[in-house]
């Protein structure tokens, strides 16, 4: 196994390595994994490592629970309306968005942070992620947050997955199995 702090010693200690990847880890909530944290600990310090080619991407099947650096191309389903809410940890307002994000093998969820939920947005655009991080998310499905050094924008790439139309029905109308309500 590597030891991930191989990647900076010599620049900091063993010990200050470890007590700024919890500082991280903590500055972003908990929803940053360790090797994110120590990716970005190590680009403070200078530290590169080889970039991937830009169009190496994943498909959602392949995606699982805590992978980072997901790089992958899926097409808008579904559009949340913005959420305002306030950080527990700073008292700051914050915004949040949810994509519904699909390609041929699969569909996920995808949360967009403050700036990024300034994107224009609509259904069937084609969007590249890059930086991503995944995570179990709403109804034990599987989601894809950004993170800061990542990136959402649009794409010309052809994702073939038809979007459907949403159905709007009384609440009384809805039955199981029923989606895109």
């Amino acid at each position: 196994m590597v030891d991930d702090y191989d990647r900076v010693s010599g620049k900091i200690s063993r010990d200050e390595f470890e007590r700024r990847v919890q500082e991280k880890i903590k500055e972003f909530q908990g929803l940053l994994t360790r090797e994110g944290a120590v990716s970005i600990i190590a680009s403070e310090l200078g530290v590169t490592q080889a970039k991937k080619p830009r169009d190496v991407t994943i498909k959602i099947a392949d995606i699982q629970e805590g992978m980072s650096n997901i790089d992958m191309v899926g097409k808008v389903t579904r559009i949340s309306e913005v959420k305002q809410f306030t950080r527990k940890t700073t008292g700051d307002a914050g915004r949040v968005m949810n994509v519904v994000l699909a390609d041929e093998t699969g569909s996920l969820r995808i949360s967009l942070w403050d700036e990024q939920t300034e994107m224009p947005l609509a259904v069937g655009d084609v969007l590249r992620v890059t930086g991503g991080f995944a995570k179990k998310g709403f109804n034990g499905g599987i989601e894809l947050s950004v993170t800061r050094r990542g990136a959402v924008e649009k794409s010309d790439a052809e994702v073939d997955v038809p979007v459907a139309k949403e159905e709007r029905c009384s609440i009384a109308d809805i039955q199981e199995g029923m989606s895109n309500i």
